[in-house]
């Protein structure tokens, strides 16, 4: 790394150092806390659900990676779309006529 780098990373670092111990327990109450409610609930989430049904999704996204593995190629088929002519309006006519008498101006004089 260039020496740039290295004063931004150590900068980075001094601030986050100064600011660690003030800023403890606005961390602890907006990230912490909240991390730790969410994962004792998924802790209950899993564990009230019978052991069969995780085996069954187990399963299912294993065969699931495998198919795609497998078969990477398979696509769903797209539908064919008919060519729908472009339809010029006043200021696209405009412009290019404008265009085409540039280029013959250009070319004759």
């Amino acid at each position: 790394m260039n020496q740039r780098r290295w004063f931004a990373m150590a900068g980075v670092i001094v601030i986050a150092a100064i600011l660690a111990f003030p800023l403890r327990g606005v961390v602890n109450q907006i990230v912490l806390v909240p991390l730790a409610y969410l994962l004792w609930f998924l802790k209950l989430v899993y564990l009230s659900m019978h052991q069969a049904i995780w085996w069954m999704t187990a399963v299912f996204v294993v065969l699931l990676i495998l198919g795609q593995s497998l078969l990477p190629d398979l696509k769903p088929v797209k539908k064919l779309i008919p060519f729908a002519r472009h339809e010029r309006g006043n200021i696209e006519t405009l412009a290019l006529a404008l265009e085409k008498s540039k280029k013959e101006f250009i070319s004759n004089g």
